[in-house]
């Protein structure tokens, strides 16, 4: 396996793709230990959905590293179309991707909707947010 990585290193590097670490959560960032569940469903136009949800705060963890602005509200979540995946790389916008998120001490459930054309709608994002917040009581 570790050669099969450092091949597909070299290739891309060849290719002239540069070979980039993912956000890691800050050095202050406890990482909360306990489960989290995750779901994935089909999405508007052949996309998907996957539903993430946690009994404790996500906050600066998992895909919530990957939002590049405090987003936009959307009924008592907030929504973004502008990721970064990188700390190297410039933050931009997705416009086929839609990470919308609600957190607080006690639970913590996100949504990634992805459509391979077009721009996901956030009502219909939030609504599956809000159905999965509430079933955790």
């Amino acid at each position: 396996m570790r050669q099969q990585i450092v091949e597909a290193r070299e290739k891309a590097a060849k290719d002239g793709i540069r070979v980039q670490r993912a956000r890691t959560p800050a050095p202050d960032v406890a990482a909360p230990v306990g489960e989290v569940t995750e779901a994935t469903e089909p999405f508007q136009d052949n996309g998907t959905l996957r539903t993430i949800s946690a009994r404790y705060d996500l906050t600066g963890q998992r895909e919530l590293l990957w939002i590049a602005n405090e987003g936009k509200k959307v009924g008592d979540a907030r929504c973004t179309q502008k990721f970064q995946f990188s700390n190297n790389t410039t933050p931009r916008e997705r416009p086929t991707m839609l990470l919308c998120w609600r957190t607080s001490q006690d639970k913590s459930v996100m949504v990634l909707a992805v459509t391979p054309e077009g721009r996901p709608d956030a009502r219909d994002a939030v609504a599956k947010l809000d159905t999965r917040w509430r079933a955790m009581g």
